[in-house]
């Protein structure tokens, strides 16, 4: 059967011994226990060693094994804490309940480790009487001079992060913060980040920017294109300015964003009673007739082409002209001949002839003279003779002759008439 140890180890610091042995690292020491009626029983043992040394126990191991007439042998193992300096270890070994009144023979051993020296790093180890004690360096604290957590106060701030030193820490900040404790906020706008009069405010490991009229971007670098919405109409140049624009019109239009079309007809650039009908960067004029020209400025000359016939003279009017005729002709164009037979100027004719400007009329016999209004005095050559008297007719004439004449002229009669007068009528 397997022997239960009690989980109690007493160990008590004994201040006065005559007698000490000295163990160094790896000694082992053992020794045998009876129990009789008890249950329980003792093994003792005392040491002294110079922990400065650095060769003092760093535990004490314990293990026994016990046999009795009833059972097979069994084993076990205690671990012992070390005390430090002048020390006695007192183990009590404990046996199950029902192991009473038996007898068992328990051997134990126990063997020393050493381990470095206490204080290192944090102090210096000093012996003092029976034991030591450790002279902590600055950072340091406690019976063996363990670091002190220079985090625990929370010193970082902003939710900096708190990495312990030796008697010291350091705050690993998050980002805009800075300092020993991260409570400096950095200041973005110190290197004057924004552009072109913008004006900054710090943020936390940022900033903001607000641009002047005419600016964008995160530090107001960018010039807003006031172009980009096309503000220019009808074909016109957009030249980008600080929070504007111009327009370059197109000839024709005006305004701001050149949607104005010029109405080139304002200075009233027709003539003459002209209408005119506004164009882009232009005009057109519906001339009165008889003008034209741009403006309806020019009189047509409708002499130009030579309208007036037989050589009339053409005076321009105002859409029209007027033909100043020669004389025998007539109409707008002095084209027609004047029929100056049509009045009928021939008297006692056969024909008129019309001539240019003039007639010619072809008489009768017996008559002459323009319009054939002359009757020919058939008596002017004096046909007569004898004295007879002659009487003018039409082509013709007649001789009334003196007695003792005859024939057409009275020419054939006596002679003693012959030198007589003839009266013509």
């Amino acid at each position: 059967m397997k022997w239960k140890l009690s989980k109690h180890i007493w160990v008590f610091l004994v201040l006065v011994f005559t007698n000490f042995t000295f163990y160094v690292n790896g000694t082992t020491i053992g020794g045998t226990v009876n129990f009789g009626s008890s249950d329980h029983n003792y093994v003792s043992f005392s040491a002294i060693y110079s922990i400065c040394n650095k060769n003092p126990p760093d535990a004490l191991w314990f293990s026994a094994y016990g046999s009795s007439s009833e059972r097979d042998q069994f084993n076990v193992d205690v671990d012992v804490e070390a005390v430090w300096g002048f020390h006695a270890q007192l183990v009590r070994i404990d046996i199950n309940q029902g192991w009473g009144q038996k007898h068992v023979v328990v051997n134990w051993n126990a063997r020393f480790d050493t381990i470095e020296d206490p204080c290192t790093p944090g102090g210096s180890c000093q012996n003092y009487g029976y034991g030591q004690r450790c002279n902590c360096f600055s950072g340091y604290e406690g019976p063996t001079c363990t670091n002190i957590d220079d985090c625990k106060p929370g010193p970082c701030q902003n939710s900096g992060t708190c990495t312990d030193l030796l008697n010291d820490y350091s705050c690993r900040c998050v980002a805009g913060f800075t300092g020993k404790t991260c409570s400096i906020n950095i200041n973005e706008c110190v290197p004057q980040p924004c552009q072109n009069s913008g004006t900054c405010t710090d943020l936390i490991n940022d900033y903001r920017c607000t641009c002047e009229a005419g600016y964008t971007g995160k530090s107001c670098h960018i010039d807003i294109d006031e172009c980009a919405p096309l503000p220019c109409k009808n074909n016109a140049t957009c030249t980008d300015l600080i929070n504007d624009y111009s327009c370059t019109c197109k000839p024709g239009f005006t305004d701001k964003n050149c949607n104005t079309d010029i109405d080139e007809c304002g200075p009233q650039p027709c003539q003459n009673n002209a209408t005119c009908t506004d164009l882009i960067n232009d005009y057109k004029c519906t001339c009165e007739p008889g003008y034209t020209g741009k403006n309806c400025s020019i009189n047509i000359d409708e002499c130009a082409p030579q309208p007036c016939e037989n050589n009339a003279t053409c005076i321009d009017l105002i859409n029209d002209y007027k033909c100043i005729c020669q004389a025998g002709y007539t109409d707008k164009n002095c084209s027609t001949d004047i029929d100056e037979c049509g009045p009928q100027p021939c008297q006692n004719s056969v024909t008129c002839t019309d001539l240019i400007n003039d007639y010619r009329c072809t008489c009768e016999p017996g008559y002459t003279g323009k319009n054939c209004s002359i009757n020919i005095d058939e008596c002017a050559p004096n046909p007569r003779e004898n004295n007879a008297t002659c009487t003018d007719l039409i082509n013709d004439y007649n001789c009334t002759c003196k007695p003792g004449f005859t024939d057409k002229n009275c020419s054939t009669g006596k002679k003693e008439f012959e030198n007589s007068c003839c009266t013509i009528k």
